[in-house]
């Protein structure tokens, strides 16, 4: 169905359309039925079509260790799984990308911004997670580099998306080089 409800099929019967799919809310679902209406030659359409289950709390989360970003838990469409996927080979385009995300409804309404701006920081962290539950951020991991340490600290402490909470903020300091320490020196 177009209109931007690639969820939804549609099959036709003479006269009659039937529509299925998975819907991610109730207005996707009411706005595939008015297009469906609004074919020449359409009598009858039947909504056959399921909505999403709804996920309380609704949990996304994002996974750097190593190499490998792994992106987990709720995401409320297909078109906002492609974005979330996207900004993750923006923000760290050396990593090798892990969709492991679930279709449910719930979202809050920062979803978008707050998985952004938790990718783009993710690439300050040599290893952790940042996870999002309804709108609250909770970050832990290790910094790059010192300066990243402190990057990352002060974008979650003063840069959040508006209506995102930061909850816990466990961010340690670059682990030092043993290769790099003086003679004598031990790593802490």
């Amino acid at each position: 169905v177009a209109g931007g409800q690639g969820w939804a099929t549609a099959v036709a019967s003479g006269r009659g359309v039937a529509l299925t799919g998975l819907a991610p809310s109730t207005d996707s679902q009411e706005q595939a039925v008015r297009i469906a209406q609004a074919v020449s030659g359409v009598a009858v359409v039947e909504n056959r079509s399921e909505l999403l289950p709804i996920a309380s709390p609704y949990v996304w989360s994002a996974r750097r260790s190593g190499p490998t970003v792994t992106v987990g838990g709720n995401v409320p469409s297909e078109g906002v799984r492609a974005a979330v996927l996207a900004a993750a080979r923006r923000a760290l385009p050396e990593a090798a990308i892990q969709d492991e995300m679930i279709l449910a409804r719930g979202a809050p309404a920062s979803f978008v911004a707050a998985t952004a701006f938790s990718l783009e920081n993710l690439a300050n962290l040599i290893e952790g997670t940042i996870t999002l539950t309804d709108g609250t951020l909770a970050v832990s991991g290790t910094a790059i580099d010192p300066h990243a340490y402190a990057g990352a600290r002060a974008a979650f402490m003063s840069a959040l998306p508006a209506n995102v909470a930061l909850g816990p903020l466990d961010v340690l300091p670059a682990r030092a080089d043993p290769a790099h320490l003086a003679p004598g020196q031990h790593q802490a």
